[in-house]
This record gives structure tokens, C-alpha cells and sequence, in this order.
């Protein structure tokens, strides 16, 4: 256990690092913890530049605001330090909980590697100029949605899919790995699974429902626009290389290796990569193809394919 506790804290240290200070999310520090307790106090959140404005998409996404919250209270830390002091909590348990994951089911030798691609796939995932706390808490529900759902643990599961929608509506993903990965009937499966959608939807609307701004949408208003205009300006527009795509393609490169080495212990988990599949192409339809920190969902699912379900010698 402290070899995973030293090395989730050395990776912690690398990522938050790479983060920190990426130029363009130096600068722009200070509007991001803003931003995050103008979700709690449901006020416009101002950029840089002074200019007003929304995305009711992150009027669900509490956990960390909440946190952050508590963080300025407790310590009297200004809102910016107390954010990163937060940010870096958040990716400490984020590898905690994969490496643990990791450990209990894979022999020591996957320890490094597996916790090595996924702080390399989450340093490519920073191609945004400003932070999104949900990344690393992506990696982490998403570690819990597999664990629950291996295991059967429907309680955990519920429970995860409910919280976990205060950190991002992605958690309504852990109906789709339930339905591939759970070892129960077909129609007791089908329905926990469609229970568990049912849930994190049902905590995402409320949410926003309660905290979005006057007069302002409870539904996604950007994802699809961008979407189509990621698309345009890559392969239309401007047909040139462009950074997003090669992140991706570098990130599904990585993945592809790591599945390669993990069948020194047992292979790959065919319904595992199955769920990975269609939570790809539900983020490819309602995400922002070109913020890579997206397809951290999947980015988990296809690292925890490699991962055996039970101890191997």
C-alpha cells in the first residue's frame, strides 16, 4: 500500500505540475476558481477579458465548488490557492484509487505502467486554456463504476452514480458499464443499468434545475455546435495537421500498448472494452470532440480493460 500511496503522490505532483503551469491556464488561474464558486452561487461566470456569460452544462458540477467552499472557509486561503490546493486533493485520489484498483487485481508489476499512461493521457487531455476540475474526477467515478460493477455492489454503484453527477453528467456512464460488465440476468441487468442512467440524470437536471441562472437553459447548449465546428475547422477549413486530433491519436497509442503489455497478466476484458466503445461514441455525439479531457471516461475504461477481475499470482 505505500508503494501505490508514494507513487499516486509522485504522479500527482507531475500532472498538477504540467497543469499548473501550462502557460495559458497560469493566466487564467484566477478566473477558473471564480468560476467554480459562481456555479455555488449561481452568478455569471466573468472571463479575463470582463465579459459575462454561461455554460448551463456546469450548473450540475457542485463537488469541487462545494469543496472549494469549504477549503476558503476552513483555511481563509484566498479562492485561487485554495482551488489548487483542492485541484491537486482531487488527481492525489484520483491515482490513489486506480492504483489500488490496480494492486488488488494485477500483479506488481502493473502498478507503474498502468498509473504511468494514464498521468501521460491526462498531461495530452490539457489542450483547454482554462482547468476543468472533472477530469480527474472522471477518472476516478469511472474507476468506481468498474469496481461496483465487477463486484456486483449495486449499493456503491447507486451511490457513486449519484454523486458523481455533481462532479460531471457523465456519470450517467455507469448504467453502460453496468449493462457490460455486471454478471447478472439479462433483464435484472438491463434494468439496474437503465436505474442507474435514470439516477445520475435524474441529479444532473435537479441540480441544475436549482443552481442555473435565472432565465437561463437546464439543458447542453454547446456540445454538439462545437462539435460540428471542431470538425469544420479540422477537416474542412483548415485540412492541416491540427494538435487535437494528434493528442488523440497519441492517447489511443498509449492504450493500445498498455493492452499489449497487459496480456502479460491475463489479457483484456472484451466487455469492458465493449462499454469503452459506446461511451466513446456518446461523447463523440454530445461532447466537445476537441477538449481531450472528454474522453477521460473512456481513457479509464480501456486502462481498467487491462486489468484482470480477480488476483493473478
Amino acid at each position: 500500500m505505500l508503494r501505490t500511496v508514494l507513487l499516486a503522490g509522485a504522479l500527482t505532483i507531475v500532472v498538477s505540475s504540467v497543469s499548473h503551469f501550462l502557460a495559458p491556464r497560469y493566466a487564467s488561474r484566477a478566473f477558473v476558481a471564480d468560476q467554480q464558486l459562481a456555479i455555488f452561487e449561481r452568478r455569471p461566470f466573468v472571463e479575463p477579458g470582463g465579459r459575462a456569460g454561461d455554460v448551463p452544462e456546469f450548473r450540475n458540477r457542485l463537488l469541487v465548488p462545494v469543496a472549494l467552499a469549504a477549503a476558503m472557509k476552513v483555511t481563509g486561503l484566498p479562492a485561487v490557492t485554495a482551488y489548487f490546493g483542492v485541484r491537486v486533493a482531487c488527481a492525489f485520489v484520483m491515482f490513489l484509487t486506480v492504483g489500488w484498483y490496480v494492486s488488488r487485481h494485477a500483479p506488481a508489476a502493473a502498478l507503474l505502467p498502468s498509473l504511468a499512461v494514464l498521468a501521460l493521457c491526462l498531461v495530452i487531455s490539457f489542450n483547454h486554456p482554462y482547468e476543468f476540475p472533472s477530469d480527474y474526477l472522471d477518472v476516478f467515478f469511472t474507476t468506481i463504476f468498474v469496481a461496483a460493477a465487477r463486484s456486483r455492489q449495486r449499493a456503491i454503484a447507486l451511490v457513486a452514480a449519484a454523486v458523481g453527477a455533481t462532479a460531471r453528467e457523465s456519470a450517467a456512464f455507469s448504467g453502460i458499464i453496468w449493462w457490460f460488465c455486471a454478471a447478472d440476468p439479462v433483464m435484472r441487468r438491463g434494468a439496474f443499468a437503465a436505474l442507474l442512467v435514470a439516477v445520475a440524470m435524474a441529479v444532473t437536471t435537479g441540480l441544475r434545475m436549482i443552481f442555473h441562472l435565472p432565465g437561463g437553459s437546464i439543458f447542453n447548449t454547446v456540445a454538439i455546435e462545437g462539435s460540428v465546428g471542431s470538425i469544420t475547422r479540422t477537416f474542412v477549413t483548415n485540412p492541416g495537421p491540427r494538435i487535437w486530433v494528434v493528442g488523440l491519436a497519441v492517447i489511443a497509442i498509449l492504450l493500445f500498448y498498455w493492452l499489449q503489455l497487459a496480456r502479460d497478466w491475463g489479457g483484456r476484458d472484451g466487455a469492458l472494452l465493449r462499454a469503452s466503445a459506446v461511451v466513446l461514441a456518446i461523447t463523440l455525439v454530445f461532447g466537445v470532440i476537441h477538449e481531450l479531457r472528454i474522453y477521460m471516461p473512456v481513457v479509464t475504461c480501456v486502462l481498467l480493460a487491462g486489468i484482470p477481475v480477480t488476483r493473478r499470482a
